[in-house]
Parts: structure tokens; sequence; C-alpha cells
């Protein structure tokens, strides 16, 4: 007969091993669930104690506050005990959850404990006894075989223990610890109103400067009178217990963080005062924000005019002027008389001045008054009005104080009232002081700084001279090298031609003079080969010289020492045959560009004949560029070939173009201009074409090349140059197509003409052989004639009659 069903979770008679198993396990559970339930307990309540603690002691929060710190002291570990302790406690498994348990460690089983305990409480009507029996016996086996370690894992009921016991430990030590704050805490947290031992107390003071400031006693603390727009530093003392920081309370609307400097004490600096204001200050236990420091905002007395009378010095020319409530910029050596009109009237005080360091007292002075402006209004601050606008007359009715202007300098104005009020952070105002530049001067004339001629030769000397104030006078003085310096000469100075340059700097002035150079040589000995010579200029503005007659450094300039060695003719033309081979190598370099843009150009043409459209603006952009870098060089000749011609006629090589000589200077004497003087050498080139000037020889040679090169570089280059810009611009083909022509045609007679130059060049060079071969022959039939006479004892001055 079958069994009769049992309960569903009944113990199971038919395998008491497995029922012990079984209930094995379902004892560890419980003990785990209560373990956890009771660390949970403890954990809660001992860090909430805490945390009330921590809060009341910290915050002395109120009464009712504390209730709900009390309330919560037994709630929380009540519900933490429910949720984590009875309620696991309850959710036990039966026995076949718990057999699922078991089979979970041993996996192996496939469900025999969990099928041997549905077996017992519920067996299926069909079910074969031997086959129920068979599988009792297999869980009844296997149940004696099978170990609870590792079923369950034990780490969080003991860990919630474990801190449990250790927060309540801990709670527990510390009230033995602090027996008093315990003793506090627990009467406040059940509603008594028992105070807290206050560790730290706070007080506030005056900083630096203003220690000796008068306090009044009032009934939460002092009360200090300050000008208005001061500044107020604060220092917060704290007596007992430091706190990390303490906060700076400003009346009852905002507050300040606080941090202890070095020496303990919490500063800050309450800037420009504007209004009345209570200080109070809390931190650690100190929160009653008492006492208090008072301030009262007082108005203070204050600047409410400054003018300052500027006396240049009277070289200069410059009038008198007077600036009001500004820093003012003045010419070193003015007079400037300074007045403030204080406010209140009777207010007085000191000058700072800075960086000396030095207080001056200021005295009373008569304000000066601004003229009416033209609609009848008063002059707007800060205008500098003429002296004579500002008489000041009558009785004072200001402060002031006077001074040299030497060096730059700032001064503070510090006033002070009948009761004793300053001006808070008086303004900072400034005197620029400007030096008098030295005379700017530079020459003009030569070229260069070194420079060769001959024993005869003449230097033509050209400067210009310029000052902010005006100039005096210009000198030069020359010596031979190793000579005693020689006296100084006056140069007259001469007004620039009139045009934009001169309008713009009307005290520039063109001073020069043409020096033979066999004029400077000492009466014992004339100027020979290998000797030099030093040409110094200098200029001086219009301040005063000293008493006795010497003048003041500062006011004078010096140009760049000009040196000039004497050669002899034969190192002369060897190195202007050097010159010239130079001046050849840069014309066929030239040429060859030339030629190069002409092919360029010549192939952007026939692309235009081609009818293949405009040509791209890289292309033509490219020409331009290039034609300019060719305009460049040719420049470059053009200076270097005047230069040849300059140095040629100036060192008299031939004394048959004196009249070219003298042509030339004149016309140079009349440049003021820093850059190459193109215009004077045109006209100079132009007169020798046109025979007005004689220019025999080497000169003339050298002329004719230079008037070539300023056909190139003045006329056809530049031609070049504005018809390839407008082919650039061009927006038609027929327009591109006729400036390109053009640019081609100027570009060809640029290149033909440097093949002149160079065919020019060249005959040259056969000059230069043909007259060196000469000179050859005339100083060997010179030494001939030397020795001859000297063989025959005749006496040299009857041969030469």
């Amino acid at each position: 007969m079958n069994k009769p069903p049992q309960r569903p979770d009944a113990p199971l008679s038919s395998t008491p091993t497995l029922e012990r198993l079984l209930a094995s396990l379902a004892g560890q559970l419980a003990r785990l669930a209560w373990m956890q339930g009771l660390g949970a307990v403890l954990a809660v309540l001992a860090l909430w104690l805490s945390f009330a603690f921590v809060a009341d002691y910290a915050l002395q929060v109120p009464r009712g506050v504390r209730w709900l710190h009390l309330g919560v002291c037994f709630a929380a570990p009540l519900f933490a005990l429910w949720r984590l302790g009875i309620a696991p406690w309850l959710r036990r498994p039966g026995r076949a959850g718990l057999a699922v348990l078991l089979e979970r460690e041993r996996p192996e089983l496939r469900q025999l404990f969990v099928s041997a305990v549905q077996l017992q409480h519920a067996p299926p009507a069909d079910a074969h006894p031997e086959l129920i029996q068979r599988v009792m016996r297999s869980a009844e086996i296997e149940a004696a075989r099978t170990n609870l370690a590792g079923v369950l894992d034990p780490r969080a009921p003991r860990r919630w223990l474990a801190g449990g016991v250790c927060t309540a430990l801990a709670v527990f030590f510390a009230s033995r610890a602090w027996p008093e704050y315990a003793a506090i805490f627990g009467a406040r947290l059940f509603g008594a109103d028992q105070p807290w031992p206050q560790l730290t107390q706070l007080e506030l003071a005056l900083g630096a400067g203003l220690e000796a400031a008068p306090l009044e006693t009032t009934a939460s603390g002092v009360r200090v009178r300050l000008p208005r727009g001061s500044d107020a530093p604060i220092v917060v003392r704290a007596l007992g217990e430091q706190p990390d920081d303490v906060r700076l309370h400003l009346g009852n609307e905002s507050s300040v963080a606080l941090s202890a400097g070095a020496d303990g004490l919490y500063r800050t600096v309450l800037r420009g005062l504007r209004e009345d204001v209570a200080l109070s200050a809390s931190g650690g236990d100190d929160r009653d924000r008492e006492p208090t420091l008072e301030i009262v905002v007082l108005e203070p007395p204050d600047i409410a005019g400054l003018a300052l009378r500027i006396r240049p010095p009277a070289y200069t020319g410059l009038a008198e002027r007077v600036e009001f409530d500004r820093d003012v910029e003045v010419l070193a050596g003015s007079s400037v008389e300074v007045a403030i009109r204080p406010q209140p009237a009777d207010a007085r005080g000191k000058v700072h001045l800075l960086p000396a360091d030095e207080r001056l007292e200021l005295t009373p002075v008569r304000f000066p008054t601004a003229p009416p402006s033209a609609t009848g209004e008063a002059a707007s601050d800060g205008a500098a009005q003429p002296a004579e606008n500002n008489a000041d007359s009558g009785a004072p009715d200001a402060l002031g104080f006077a001074l040299v202007a030497v060096s730059s300098l700032r001064y503070r104005i510090e006033l002070i009232d009948d009761s004793g009020l300053s001006n808070p952070d008086p303004g900072l105002f400034a005197i620029q002081v400007v030096r008098d530049e030295r005379p700017q001067l530079e020459w003009l004339a030569p070229a260069r700084n070194e420079l060769e001629t001959l024993p005869r030769g003449a230097v033509r000397l050209l400067a210009r001279a310029d000052d902010d104030f005006g100039l005096q006078g210009a000198q030069w003085r020359a010596k031979r090298t190793g000579e005693a310096d020689a006296s100084w000469a006056d140069l007259a100075l001469g007004a620039l031609p009139q045009d934009a340059e001169a309008a713009a700097r009307p005290n520039a002035r063109i001073a020069g003079v043409r020096v033979d150079v066999a004029t400077l040589a000492a009466a014992e000995r004339a100027l020979q080969p290998g000797d030099q010579l030093e040409f110094e200029l200098r200029a001086f503005d219009t301040r005063p010289r000293s008493a006795d007659g010497e003048l003041d450094p500062a006011a004078v300039a010096s140009a760049t020492p000009l040196r000039v060695r004497i050669v002899s003719e034969e190192d002369f033309l060897r190195r202007l045959g050097d010159r010239l081979a130079r001046v050849r190598a840069q014309t066929a370099e030239a040429e060859t560009i030339a030629r190069e843009r002409m092919r360029r150009t010549g192939e952007l043409l026939r692309t235009l004949e081609g009818d293949q459209g405009l040509p791209s603006a890289n292309d033509t952009t490219g020409l331009v560029s290039g034609q300019r870098r060719l305009q460049s060089d040719l420049d470059s000749l053009t200076r270097e070939l005047a230069s040849c011609v300059e140095n040629v006629l100036y060192a008299r090589l031939d004394e048959s173009a004196a009249p070219a000589l003298a042509d030339l200077d004149a016309r140079l004497a009349r440049s003021s201009a820093r850059a190459f003087p193109a215009q004077a050498w045109r006209e100079f080139a132009a007169a020798a074409r046109a025979g007005s000037v004689f220019t025999p020889g080497v000169p003339g040679q050298l002329t004719a090349l230079l008037e070539r090169s300023l056909a190139l570089s003045d006329v056809s280059s530049p031609q070049a140059i504005e018809a390839l810009e407008r082919a650039t611009r061009a927006a038609e083909l027929d327009g591109a197509h006729g400036a390109l022509s053009q640019a081609l045609e100027a570009q060809t007679a640029v290149h033909t003409g440097l093949v002149e130059l160079l065919e020019q060049l060249a005959e040259w060079d056969n000059f230069q052989a043909v007259l060196t071969l000469t000179r050859d022959i005339l100083t060997r039939q010179k030494t001939v004639r030397d020795r001859t006479r000297d063989a025959s004892g005749a006496d040299p001055r009857s041969e030469r009659r």
C-alpha cells in the first residue's frame, strides 16, 4: 500500500541522516541572520549617536532637532534589526530549499536530495516503491558523505557583527575617555539645554597703520571712525584652540572666510570704505559673533583741483603753460609750480616725492584759473592753457609747492583736516621729464665713410643736422693720422629746400664745405701716398654754454669720422679698374636677367596671340616682380658708376676736368635727402652730353657709362614695369596684348642698353690698358732723363729753363 502524503515541510522520517543535515543547515542560516541583525543594530546605533554628537557639538542644534535625533536613535536600530535580521530569518527556506542549497555545492548529485525530500512530502501515485526506496538509500548515503562547509558564505554577517561591535566599542571607549562631553551630550539628547564648554574665543582688532586709531567702547564691542575711501586692515585673534579658519561677518549680509597666517592671526583688508559696517567673527566653537567692531565712515579731506604751471627753459623758446588735473610731461630743466585746492579749504598737508622719499610742506598759493572757452564755459579738465590766460593775482586760496624738473618723479598729496582725518590712499601724480635730446647729425656726402683720393684731390663734406628746439651751429676739423687734433672750424647752416620734409622738420639744416686735401698738410711736409686724413663733424643745439664758454656735452652730436686715404695715381687707377671690373660683372649679370625677362614676356605674348585667353594673374605678377628685381639691379649699377665718376672728379685725376668738378660739386651741395641724389646726376650727365660741361679723358668715359645706366634705370625699365602692371590689370585680351607688346619693347631697349653698356665697359678696358701703358712709358722716360742728368752733372734748374 502507498503511504499517506505528508505535510509540505514535515520531518524526513525515511532519511534521518538527510534530516539531520538539513536541520544543521537551517540552524546555520538562523544564526547568520541574527548575527547580521545584531551587528546592524550596533553599527546603526553607534554611528547615529556619533553623528548626533558631532552635529550638536559643532552646530549646537536646537532642542527640536535633538528630539529628532533621539527619535532616530530608537527608530533606526529597530529598522536595521527588522531589515537585516528578522526579515532574513523569516525568509528561511524549507527542507526542499535547503536541499537545493546543498546540491548547489554538489551539482553531481543531480537533484538527489531534492527528489528525496519531495518523494517523502508528496510521492506520486504511480511511483514504483522499489524506485523510491533506491532514491532514499542513495540520499542517505550521500547525506552521510556531505559536509556543510562552503554551502553558506558567513562573511557578510560576520562583517556586520564585527563592524557593529567595533563601532559600539569605539563609542563606548570614547564616552569613557571624555565622560564630561558624553554626559553633556546625553543630557542634551534628552532635551536639556546644558551648554558645551567653549574652547575658542575670537577677538577683533584693527591692523597695521590703524593701531593708534581712537576706539569707543559700546555695549557689544568697540567703535572706530575712519575716513571714506580708506582701507581698513582687520585682524582676528583666536584665544585658546585655534580653528583652521574663521568667518568674518560684514553686518548681516555677507561673510568672508579667513585662513591663519604664519603668526596665527587671521587678516584681511576692507578696501575703499564707503558706508558704516559692523564686523563680527565666528570660528571653531565661538559662534556668538561677539564682540563686534563697528566702523563709522566719515568724509575725509580731498583734492578738489590740481593745477601745474610749467615754465620751460628759456633757450627752447617755448611758452609757459598751465595744465589741470592730470599727469604732465615736461622738458628737463623746466620750472614746475604745483597748486592744489583742498576740500575743506582749511585742510593742511605735505607732498611726498618719490622715488626720493622726500616730504615737503605745502604752502599757501594762488590757484590758477582756467580761461573761459569760446562758448563762455570753463575749459575742460586736463587741457593745457597758455600762461597769460592764467594770471594768479589775489589772496592765496590753495596749497602748493615748486620744483625744477631734473628727472621723472611721482608725488602724493597727503592732507589732514582739523578733526585729524587724513585723505585715504592719496592719488599718485606723475611729472614725466623728457630730456632735450642731442641733435641728429648724418653724412649726406661722401656716400662712404672711407674713401681714397690723390694728394691734389678734394672732398665734399655735406651733412644734415636736426634738433627738436633748434641748432646753434656746426663745426668741422681734419687731421693727419698720428698728429694732434686740429682746431674746429665753423660751418654755415643752410635751410632745407622748401618741400614737405622741410615743413615737417622746421629745425633741420644743411651744413657743407668742399675741402682741398692739399691745404690740410703741414707746412713742413706735403701729403704723400699712404697718408690718412680723418674728418670730424659736430653740431650743437641752442642750450647755453658753461661759464667758461664750453659746450654742454649733452648738446653736441658728432658724426661718424670720415677717413680719407691718400694714394698714388697708379694705385688709384688700379683700384678704379677693380671697381669697374665689378661693375662689368654686375652689368653682365643684369644683362642675363634682362634676356630672361624678355624671353618670358615673349612666351606670354605668343600665348595670347594663339587665342588661349587672358594670361593668369600668377604669370603677369611674376613678370612684374622679376622686372622690379632687375630695376633694383639697375639702380645699384647706376649708384656704383656715379660713385666712380664722383671719386675720379674729386680726386682731380685729370686737371682739365676742373669745370666738371665745379659743376658736379655745386649740384651735390644742393642735395638734402639721405637717398641717392639721382636728379643731380641726371642734370650733370645731361650737361656733359650737351657739351656745357667739359669732361675729358677718364671722367668723360665714366660719365658716358653713367649716362647710359641712367637711361636704363630712369626710362626703359620703369616703362617695362608700368606696361606689365597694365597687363596685370587688363580685363580684355586686346588690352593685355597691347600692354605686353609695350613691355616687351621696353625690355628689349633695356637689354640692348645693357649690351651696349658692356661694350662700352670693354672699350674702357682697352682705354685703361692704353692709359696705363702710356703712363709706364712716361715714367720710364722720366727715369732715363733723371739718370742722364745725374751722370752729366747738369743743374736741374737750368734744364728746366
